[in-house]
């Protein structure tokens, strides 16, 4: 694979991971202007630089720069590659979940308290206690004239 279809298969994965909304989009985001330039360099008609590879890796961390240049490792860093930075993310990432978790069994906790003082309150249900009514359930049905007859 050159080193232009590594671009090209990285621009791809910043797109999936909504890093852009398309080529151009990246093309821009990573600082020029001309939001066709990035297909030149994909194309060949521009040649590459270190600053555009940066570039193309600062939209996500997670991005091997070595892969890029020299197709050496994987697109994506591994968990020994990632910078302290990109760890302490994913460990702020692992804490949210970790409170969400936790907000959610109170949540649940507290709907259990609330069911149970609703049945301290009103008892328990009994299949077939609820009320009866003397009128039959009818499905509103269209009325049809009736043959008058004399």
């Amino acid at each position: 694979m050159t080193v232009n279809e590594r671009i090209k298969v990285v621009v791809s994965f910043l797109i999936r991971e909504g890093k852009g909304k398309n080529q151009g989009d990246i093309g821009v985001r990573i600082g020029y202007p001309n939001s066709s330039y990035l297909s030149q360099v994909i194309n060949g008609r521009v040649e590459i630089t270190n600053k555009f590879i940066n570039s193309l890796c600062e939209l996500d961390e997670n991005i091997n720069k070595e892969w890029i240049i020299s197709e050496k490792g994987n697109m994506l860093k591994t968990e020994d590659e990632l910078t302290v930075d990109s760890r302490l993310s994913l460990e702020a990432q692992l804490a949210m979940a970790k409170i969400k978790l936790e907000m959610k069994d109170e949540i649940i906790q507290e709907k259990e308290r609330m069911i149970q003082h609703l049945l301290q309150q009103y008892g328990k249900p009994q299949i077939g206690s609820y009320p009866k009514t003397d009128k039959k359930q009818t499905v509103n049905e269209p009325k049809v004239a009736q043959p008058q007859t004399s």
